[in-house]
């Protein structure tokens, strides 16, 4: 498959956002539509290799930007060579963690922060530190975030590239990051503000938009111990070693006769995307459903629409299942016979319940959550 922005780029429009009113949907992406993972992996491979052939012998400490680009930046780091570390950004507080401060103006949740915690020693050990995001506009954000590592760490010895699947910086823009040594790889070019004013017209429709209050459903839950945490440093072999593992779980846990059934959704929470990706690829790879789709519940109000050619035609708005009082959403629910959630989350928040009530209503069937817990992990002084 050719990765242009034609197959790339969906227009949607923000709900409530007037600095930028208008959202890139990525279909292949996985993260707000259901997607095909083994074609999300294969994206991620394509830009992997752009990688790795401007930079055969680098060591690399990879970022993921959260939340849209966790999964993504961990499937390129999959794929590449020499990815010694890994972590991803967060907006999801950590009692007593060590963190940097940096800020995402466009977004519907500025504020985001790195877990510093072993940063300087990892970065010692690397050569170049990649930052990925699935969409680079002006690239304000990434620098914000080197400048704080630059500082925090004492790295100005350290090479920076953002990696991107769409960038749609200005050339003036690209001129002034090569100025200042920072390399910028993408999959596809695309003009700023790229066909945003097809979509600057439409407005709420109140039938597409629903709210969940809970369910008394409690579907079956498998809890897997995980050694590794990516919102902080960690080894990024141990990481896909975890994510491997937990798909070893989820799948000796609901097939283990190893009999296909019809459609399957893996569905992430939030910034927990890339373990639902590797479940959903596995599953996929193993014949187990006659078609499997990953997807992500997510912070972004986005207006669902039934326009013709319009990514998102109906919208459920939840609690977090990290936070009661932080709203979430997920969009394009449809009747499924399997579904496993992919979570990160604590036990015990309420948004598990109105989760489980979306699901109901689209006659969602077999509903399990595997829950990912990561091993505690001390902080490093």
């Amino acid at each position: 498959m050719n990765y242009t922005a034609e197959n790339l780029v969906r227009l949607a429009r923000r709900d409530g956002n007037s600095i930028r009113p208008y959202l890139f949907v990525n279909p292949i992406q996985a993260k707000h539509v259901p997607a095909d993972p083994m074609q999300m992996l294969d994206m991620c491979r394509v830009l992997a290799e752009k990688v790795q052939s401007l930079y055969p012998n680098d060591t690399f400490h990879v970022i993921g930007l959260a939340e849209t680009a966790t999964a993504v930046a961990a499937g390129v780091a999959f794929h590449l060579k020499n990815v010694r570390t890994f972590q991803t950004t967060t907006r999801e507080p950590a009692k007593g963690a060590e963190v940097l401060h940096f800020t995402e103006s466009h977004s519907h949740a500025v504020e985001q922060t790195l877990r510093s915690a072993g940063l300087a020693e990892c970065l010692r050990e690397v050569t170049r530190v990649l930052i990925i995001d699935d969409e680079v506009t002006t690239g304000n954000t990434i620098l914000k975030l080197m400048d704080a590592i630059r500082e925090s760490c004492h790295a100005d010895h350290l090479c920076f590239s953002i990696v991107s699947l769409l960038n749609s910086m200005t050339p003036e823009r690209h001129e002034e990051l090569k100025a200042l040594g920072i390399d910028c790889i993408y999959l596809a070019r695309l003009p700023h503000e790229y066909h945003a004013e097809t979509i600057l017209d439409i407005s709420e429709e109140p039938d597409r938009i629903l709210t969940c209050t809970g369910s008394d459903i409690i579907p079956k839950e498998l809890l897997i111990s995980c050694p590794a945490d990516p919102r902080y440093v960690t080894q990024f072999a141990d990481y896909q070693y975890a994510a491997d593992t937990f798909y070893s779980s989820v799948f000796d846990a609901i097939f283990p006769e190893h009999v296909p059934c019809g459609r399957i959704l893996v569905l992430g929470t939030e910034e927990c995307m890339y373990p639902a990706v590797v479940v959903g690829e596995a599953l996929l790879r193993n014949g187990l459903g006659l078609s499997v789709r990953v997807h992500a519940t997510t912070r972004s109000p986005i207006l669902p629409s039934g326009r013709e050619g319009y990514p998102l035609f109906r919208r459920y708005q939840l609690r977090s299942m990290y936070d009661d009082h932080r709203r979430t959403f997920v969009y394009n629910l449809v009747e499924y016979d399997q579904v496993v959630i992919v979570t990160d989350a604590p036990a015990g928040q309420k948004g598990l319940a109105d989760l489980i009530q979306a699901l109901q209503r689209e006659n969602c069937r077999d509903i399990v959550l595997a829950r990912w817990q990561a091993q505690s992990r001390k902080e490093k002084s």
